[in-house]
């Protein structure tokens, strides 16, 4: 009876969670300027209130929540909303178009330098928030200029497909690596060096 009750509960917070998500998005990033700004505010409103009933849900049901998030949206949604759990992302990435590849994945920024930036800045915000368990960047290296098997070609790795490191997006993770304990246990606080972000090219 509780594993029927649970299992219930699972699948409605899904299917909320993924609508809610799915259309918070669209709004947010792939059609920024499609919705005049009242309705598109008034619309992310609705879409955030769906996000926060699913996760009542969870937080009746569930010990700990993970996502796939592929910027920074999710997480500051989870935080926002006093999501009271232990949360662990398990994708993200940051994309830029200076490198030859013609898409930047789901979060875009101008260059590789700011790749560095938004890496930092999101595993730092992570880190900090006490609810912050972990995050995994997708991936380590880049697509291929042709596509894989659905066509993405993002430059989103640590690498070029040559296995050479963006130098720009490396120190910045370096000195993300090295200040992450202490930003964990609150005795410094994370960056507030943000990126210059891009509209998203994703398929």
């Amino acid at each position: 009876m509780v594993l029927h009750e649970a299992h219930g509960a699972f699948v409605v917070v899904v299917f909320v969670l993924f609508i809610a998500f799915l259309l918070a998005y669209i709004l947010l990033d792939g059609f920024a300027g499609f919705f005049p700004s009242g309705e598109r505010e008034a619309a992310v409103d609705v879409f955030g209130h769906a996000i926060g009933i699913g996760f009542v849900v969870l937080e009746l049901h569930f010990d700990e929540v993970s996502f796939r998030d592929a910027g920074l949206v999710g997480f500051i949604l989870v935080v926002e909303l006093g999501v009271d759990l232990p949360v662990m992302i398990g994708e993200f990435h940051f994309g830029a178009l200076d490198t030859g590849l013609s898409a930047t994945g789901l979060e875009g920024v101008l260059t590789q330098k700011d790749r560095g930036k938004a890496y930092r800045y999101y595993c730092e915000r992570v880190a900090a928030h006490p609810n912050g368990v972990g995050c995994h960047y997708f991936q380590c290296y880049d697509q291929f200029v042709l596509g894989r098997f659905d066509g993405e070609n993002y430059n989103i790795g640590l690498f070029d497909i040559c296995s050479r490191p963006y130098q720009d997006m490396a120190s910045y993770v370096k000195q993300c690596s090295e200040a992450m304990y202490e930003i964990a246990d609150g005795t410094k606080v994370p960056t507030d060096e943000k990126a210059e972000s891009i509209p998203m090219i994703a398929y």
